[in-house]
């Protein structure tokens, strides 16, 4: 199922003429923490229920120094989604633009374009609670949600950066 996605756009001309591209979202092959741009999103509403969680998030993107390159401060890119919706922000990581985004408490609807990033061969995992993300599958978690159900998302543009974000933020003591 992975890499089957495609994408449909519909370009009108300035002639009047409709055009149809077709293209295939292509997730980053990045490995370099300097450069990832990346989202964490809790609604404020639920700070109080992971306050640790929190914390270690705010500080995922804090500069830190790369001996390989002298010691040199770089820090990993907070990249606010331009549209204000972290579910979209999935959609870019599918498309190459970005490289993860870690969303907590959402709902699960607001988390559909992870499945979109998973076709396009993102690695997503997701889960209900803070400890587990398993891999499960984020299409059962939705299809049983009710209207207060929340679920966790984390969409990596490959298994390189996933392993950097999950490393990096176990290592961050709160």
């Amino acid at each position: 199922m992975h890499n089957e996605v495609s994408v449909i756009e519909r370009i009108i001309e300035l002639d009047g003429k409709e055009r149809v591209i077709e293209r295939k979202p292509a997730p980053s092959k990045s490995a370099g923490a300097p450069e990832l741009l990346g989202l964490t999103s809790i609604p404020s509403k639920f700070y109080d229920r992971a306050p640790k969680l929190k914390a270690q998030l705010d500080h995922l993107f804090d500069q830190v120094a790369y001996p390989q390159l002298k010691n040199r401060m770089y820090g990993l890119k907070d990249s606010k989604p331009a549209s204000g919706s972290s579910g979209l922000f999935f959609s870019d990581i599918a498309d190459g633009n970005r490289h993860f985004a870690l969303s907590y408490f959402q709902a699960p609807w607001d988390m559909v374009s992870a499945l979109y990033a998973r076709d396009a061969g993102c690695v997503v995992e997701c889960g209900r609670d803070l400890e587990t993300f398993n891999g499960g599958d984020l299409e059962y978690q939705i299809a049983k949600s009710d209207k207060k159900t929340l679920i966790n998302v984390q969409v990596f543009a490959n298994n390189k950066v996933k392993d950097i974000i999950l490393n990096r933020l176990g290592s961050i003591q709160a």
